[in-house]
Parts: structure tokens; C-alpha cells; sequence
């Protein structure tokens, strides 16, 4: 949004917030322009309607400066990642209560790393915990992106798959 600075402001008649208080009071624009001049600030109009602008006193370049170092902030924030545990001995119950989990996770961005631990004679049967991991990938289909989530981790204890959202 481009601010009018100064003289570049139409209005005779201007609403001035108080920077201090925020209370709003009515002046002429030449009472709001020899405010700003007397304090070393500029005069910025927010917005105008009905012919009366909605006009500040303060440093432009300092209100500019923190709003491109907010929006900045804001934008590189990257997507969380969340881990979820399962293992190959799941029941139905528990595996539906968790997939509600991962989709709540990836609805709202987050990545989800799926881990599945395997204990004793479980690791002699990786093809179960395979089929779990498919059975994860599948009931999550349309929230996912397949491309990224395909790189699976494998160890002796343990399978992770990370999930990411479309």
C-alpha cells in the first residue's frame, strides 16, 4: 500500500491520530503539516475518505523499514514437522485416532514424519511394517504430495517416511 507523505496530502481537512494516546482529533492541513515540521516527522495519510484523510505523525522511513522486516519474518518462517510413532502391532482404533492426527497435521502445512518401531521378532517381518507404511500413505492420499513422501528410511529397528502436503 503507497502512503501520501506531506505535501503530497489533498485534504483540508484531516482526522490526526495521536502517536502517544491514539486519540483522533479534527485539524486543518496546515495545522497537521507545521505538527509534523515542529517535531521533525513526517505527516502519513492511512487512508481518505469523504474528502478528511486519516493522517499519523511519525518516521516514514522507520514505519517502512518494519513492515518490510515483519512481512520478511513472516515469509521465511518454514513448515514444521511433526513426527508420528507407530508400531506394527497397531489396532484399528488407535491407527484411526492417529491418521486423524497426520491429517489435521497436513491440512495445516506441517510436514509429518512417520516412524514405525519394530521390537523383537517384529523385525524379522519388515513386509508387515511395509504394508503399514502403504496403508498410511494410502488413507492420507489426497492431503499428501507422493513425489516427496516416497523416500523411506529404513534401519534395523525402525521405517520413517516424511509426509508433506500438497
Amino acid at each position: 500500500m503507497k502512503h501520501k507523505l506531506n505535501d503530497q496530502i489533498q485534504s483540508n481537512a484531516i482526522d490526526l491520530i495521536d502517536i502517544e494516546t491514539g486519540a483522533i482529533s479534527r485539524v486543518s492541513f496546515k495545522e497537521a503539516i507545521e505538527k509534523a515540521e515542529a517535531q521533525e516527522l513526517d505527516l502519513v495519510e492511512f487512508s481518505c475518505k469523504e474528502g478528511v484523510s486519516v493522517c499519523k505523525i511519525m518516521n516514514y522511513g522507520k514505519f517502512l523499514y518494519n513492515s518490510q522486516k515483519t512481512k520478511s519474518s513472516a515469509a521465511k518462517k518454514p513448515a514444521e514437522t511433526k513426527e508420528m510413532r507407530f508400531n506394527p502391532s497397531i489396532g484399528k482404533e488407535d491407527f484411526e485416532i492417529k491418521i486423524k492426527k497426520v491429517r489435521a497435521f497436513l491440512t495445516e502445512g506441517s510436514k509429518v514424519l512417520i516412524s514405525i518401531k519394530m521390537k523383537g521378532r517384529e523385525r524379522e517381518h519388515v513386509d508387515i511394517t511395509q504394508q503399514l507404511l502403504e496403508k498410511i500413505k494410502q488413507s492420507c492420499e489426497d492431503l499428501i504430495n507422493l513425489k516427496l513422501s516416497d523416500g523411506k528410511q529404513m534401519s534395523s529397528t525402525k521405517i520413517s517416511c516424511i509426509l508433506v502436503a500438497k
